[in-house]
């Protein structure tokens, strides 16, 4: 279990989180209520880009172990943040299968310890603002024990300076000046059982959420 001063460390983390991302962002949340206060929670989400970290981090309403690219975390600096936040490296197990197989082991102990963790299961941003497929390593995080999945989707950041959308790839070249901050939208779905459900149920359910979204911004722009 983390001790206190982790615990405080991690939300000081959050909060500038928060802060940062109100900075440059309108932020609506949908039916965060959904979100179990309590016990075992892998929170499953699309990939638009390298903000979402930073706005779901400081959006949720309860401390959570985000699990990042390790070629990020360990990024001078900026490493002793994501320790503060207690992140959890990862990398594909082809490049190195020790930290794949660490982080592997520290997500399924932080659920075993009744600790909330995120993962976005595509494993990279996507590359045409659509959702790729899973990876399977969030089954193999949820294989030995009974989890409570939330389906979360964040929309409204692709085509921005940290996505791949825009005709350049992410955070290359210069941002695009704009009036006002980008409108970002969230939504959790209900609970699901990590003991009846599949890789596919998870994507799809990710995914039609993603849909949604996406169609809600596009009817309030008219």
């Amino acid at each position: 279990m983390p001790s206190k001063q982790q615990l405080i460390i991690q939300k000081f983390w959050r909060r500038f989180n928060y802060f940062l991302a109100r900075l440059a962002y309108r932020i609506e949340l949908i039916d965060q209520e959904n979100i179990p206060q309590s016990g075992p929670v892998l929170l499953i989400c699309n990939h638009i880009s390298y903000a979402d970290s930073v706005i779901l981090f400081g959006s949720i309403n309860r401390p959570t172990r985000f699990i990042m690219e390790d070629f990020y975390y360990r990024i001078p600096v900026l490493n002793w943040a994501f320790r503060g936040a207690r992140t959890i490296p990862i990398t594909s197990p082809l490049k190195n299968r020790k930290i794949f197989e660490q982080a592997e082991q520290l997500a399924k102990d932080a659920l075993s310890n009744g600790e909330m963790v995120f993962i976005f299961p595509e494993g990279r941003l996507s590359p045409k603002g659509e959702i790729i497929p899973f990876k399977r390593g969030v089954m193999r995080i949820i294989e030995d024990q009974p989890v409570n999945i939330v389906p979360v989707a964040i929309a409204g950041l692709w085509g921005s300076f940290f996505s791949h959308g825009g005709g350049s790839p992410a955070v290359k070249g210069f941002p695009k000046l704009r009036i006002g901050r980008r409108r970002v939208m969230v939504k959790f779905a209900p609970v699901l059982n990590s003991e009846d459900i599949s890789l596919e149920d998870m994507q799809r359910k990710v995914s039609a959420l993603h849909t949604e979204l996406i169609d809600r911004l596009s009817k309030d722009k008219v």
